[in-house]
């Protein structure tokens, strides 16, 4: 009986090291599966399209929770320099339920890929890097330049267009967004305010314009405060955003 209980302890010892290993082995992968970090592969490293990427949450939504931090991670895997990540919490403010509102969102997780028309629900990282890597696969010739400055509770940001295109920019709205990082997992992007800089109209080739707002955050904490400034042409059937940039 002895031997047959040191038996079975050698084959439990056996499964915990194999069990061990398996986990280690999953955790330890290149992190584009995963979304566990490291160097993402862009397949159009020329490209110069800044994709925006537009999550649609709420607190009791138990789905939203794993999509926020593979977006959260697909985000600071591509840098602001070819996607950035907007988290609109609903009733966080009026503005907020207005986008909800604007882009018919009936659902959360509810996620676009530069306009309303390219939605997703939940997803894996994998299936969100496809749609960020199509988006970029179009390019872009409009350039979008911000700045801002923040004083106590107040930002304010200045933004230049620059029509790089052969074509007129008409009926194209100048989006800011300012948005808190608290620092932890599904609440890096929270959007505390939007609003419309104005609309670009017969904006020609080789033209730029000027733009500017300011945003009132008496409740934030202005280290941690993230300006975004997006162009969207609501001219185009799938209200495509253009462009965007960071502040």
């Amino acid at each position: 009986m002895w031997h047959a209980q040191m038996v079975r302890g050698q084959w439990v010892a056996v499964f915990l090291v194999l069990l061990l290993t398996l986990s280690l082995s999953a955790g330890c992968g290149n992190g584009k599966e995963s979304g566990n970090g490291g160097d993402v592969e862009d397949p159009y490293p020329d490209s110069q399209r800044v994709v925006l990427v537009e999550m649609f949450t709420q607190s009791r939504c138990p789905a939203c929770g794993p999509v926020a931090s593979d977006l959260e991670q697909l985000a600071r895997d591509y840098t602001s320099s070819k996607a950035i990540l907007l988290e609109y919490y609903l009733n966080v403010a009026s503005a907020i339920n207005g986008r909800f509102n604007e882009y018919e969102v009936k659902y959360t997780p509810t996620v676009c890929f530069n306009g309303p028309q390219n939605a997703d629900g939940p997803a894996s990282y994998d299936q969100y890097k496809s749609r960020v890597d199509s988006e970029r696969a179009k390019g872009s010739a409009i350039t979008i330049t911000a700045e801002k400055s923040v004083s106590d509770s107040k930002v304010d940001i200045q933004a230049v267009v620059y029509n790089n295109t052969s074509n007129t920019l008409d009926d194209s709205t100048m989006w800011f967004a300012v948005y808190e990082d608290y620092g932890s997992t599904k609440l890096h992007n929270v959007v505390q305010g939007l609003k419309s800089g104005g609309v670009v109209n017969g904006l020609s080739s080789g033209i730029s314009e000027s733009f500017s707002q300011s945003f009132d955050l008496p409740d934030s904490d202005m280290s941690n405060v993230v300006v975004v400034v997006f162009l969207q042409d609501y001219e185009s059937p799938s209200w495509e955003i253009l462009q965007a940039t960071l502040a």
